[in-house]
């Protein structure tokens, strides 16, 4: 607490008051004259500023934007994928559940009917039946080749993996791919006649098999009797 000093002006005695004393005159103790009290002067406070819109000079520079956190490994394979690459040129927007519920509608309608005409006891006359079985492994062939040309168009490196690994375009199609009508057909073609896409695919494999082992049997016995002395 601080104190203030009066001096009377009548006698030069000296009084000694607190700052914060509510009085505007005090009684000089010698010659009893009121001696006036000065007001203490309120502390000036600063004049606001005005502050400058950012990129005017002598504007303060805006604090630097936090680093960008590199994406992990898992993050760039998902935003390379297909899918996402054909959400990006949608604008991120996805396919609707109106796609979706049709292609579900689709499937389940096609498998239905395919899987009565296949496995129903007299639905189909056996030549009419085989007839539908041979048309049916022809379409699997055309949406193979479908599938591959699919994926060329979506990723280069995806259609290479459709050409060159077996079975890889079933994995495209429900993994990859979005066209989810695609996907139905796909699915209820392989549910009503995998069974014997599998037993054709065993036979032509089979068939292949013998014809590279006598390949190489004929051709070991051939060089065998070259080399033999005459």
């Amino acid at each position: 607490m601080a104190d203030i000093t009066l001096t009377c002006g009548t006698c030069g005695k000296q009084i000694t008051v607190s700052e914060y004393v509510d009085a505007e005159f005090m009684t000089c103790l010698k010659c009893h004259t009121k001696v006036p009290i000065p007001r203490k002067q309120p502390e000036p406070t600063a004049a606001p500023r005005l502050k400058l819109a950012p990129g005017m000079p002598g504007a303060p520079e805006p604090p630097p934007a936090p680093p960008a956190t590199e994406p992990t490994l898992y993050e760039q394979v998902r935003q390379n994928t297909p899918f996402m690459k054909r959400r990006r040129k949608r604008g991120g927007r996805s396919v609707g559940w109106g796609s979706m519920v049709g292609a579900f509608a689709a499937f389940f309608a096609l498998a239905g009917g395919l899987l009565y005409l296949r496995f129903a006891h007299g639905a189909l006359p056996p030549a009419w039946l085989n007839l539908l079985i041979d048309v049916a492994l022809l379409g699997l062939v055309g949406l193979h080749v479908g599938v591959i040309l699919s994926a060329f168009a979506d990723d280069a490196f995806q259609g290479i993996l459709t050409v060159l690994i077996p079975g890889y375009t079933i994995y495209y199609v429900f993994v990859h791919s979005d066209r989810y009508l695609l996907r139905a057909v796909v699915a209820a073609l392989l549910l009503a006649f995998g069974l014997d896409a599998a037993r054709v695919i065993q036979h032509y494999a089979h068939d292949f098999y013998v014809s590279v082992s006598s390949w190489m049997q004929n051709a070991g016995e051939a060089k065998r009797i070259s080399v033999q002395p005459h």
